[in-house]
């Protein structure tokens, strides 16, 4: 059954994606140089000129907001059309039907755990020879940036690959493959899964890039390491809900921050 448009959850959203973008803002700033700060000479020595704290904060906010806004818009719209649900909202501030959140946030914890050990795992026997560099500088970032960065990810990354590019990519297969009941074939799930966990690995390779050079290697790991995570978020989302993507990703990206620090992983 469609659902009408729910802007207490729109906003709710909205200001997760805020605060998430403002979490990851530490993370950023720790980032080793790339060279995509603007240089002035002076006197014949070139001179790197870093934009303010300040200014970082307000560009990234106007447009992390904007495009959030339209996202999650989207997102919803769309989510509501193909079945996909946001079940723990939905019953808070809807008219869903009840729902054991604490179970919810338990199994989506235990899930991101679980995941975050399984990756690590992977990453040392498969890929230790191709991440020292990996090993060496992602650590050196602060415990607790990187759990920032964990946060936003888990918030910012589940509303636009999720709710919205998993959703748009159902909707728009819904049109070709059906069910009996008119309802999107349980397939356009599965290629939609897919797809979205692909455009999630890939999408990991810009900060990748940051710690060391993009070999063969390097990109194949971003590509099965995320690719995993972005399957089992997906599922997740289209089982559970929504608000289980987002907490698994975090508790994830959590319990491998935490294994860097240990040098029993390299980055996600």
């Amino acid at each position: 059954m469609i659902r009408s448009f729910n802007w207490t959850i729109f906003f709710v959203l909205l200001a997760a994606g805020v605060v998430g973008t403002l979490a990851i803002i530490p993370f950023l700033e720790a980032i080793p140089s790339v060279e995509t700060n603007p240089s002035v000479e002076t006197n014949s020595v070139t001179t790197e000129v870093k934009p303010s704290l300040l200014n970082i904060v307000i560009v990234t906010l106007l447009n992390s907001t904007i495009l959030l806004a339209v996202l999650i818009g989207i997102g919803l719209i769309l989510a509501n059309r193909v079945g996909l649900r946001l079940p723990i909202l939905e019953s808070w501030f809807g008219n869903g039907q009840p729902v054991n959140w604490k179970m919810l946030v338990l199994i989506a914890i235990a899930v991101g755990v679980g995941l975050g050990i399984l990756l690590s795992l992977i990453d040392v026997l498969a890929f230790t020879p191709y991440t020292k560099e990996l090993k060496t500088q992602f650590p050196s970032i602060s415990l607790w940036k990187q759990l920032l960065a964990g946060f936003s990810a888990g918030i910012n990354e589940e509303l636009q690959m999720r709710l919205f590019l998993f959703s748009l990519i159902v909707w728009a297969l819904s049109f070709l493959w059906k069910a009996n009941n008119g309802s999107p074939a349980t397939g356009t799930y599965w290629v939609a899964n897919v797809i979205v966990a692909l455009i999630f690995g890939l999408g990991h390779l810009p900060i990748t890039a940051s710690f060391t050079p993009l070999t063969l290697p390097i990109v194949l790991r971003a590509i099965l390491l995320n690719g995993i995570a972005g399957v089992t978020f997906g599922y997740l989302y289209w089982q559970q809900g929504l608000e289980a993507a987002i907490l698994a990703h975090m508790s994830t990206d959590f319990a491998i921050a935490i294994l860097n620090q240990w040098g029993l992983a390299g980055s996600a």
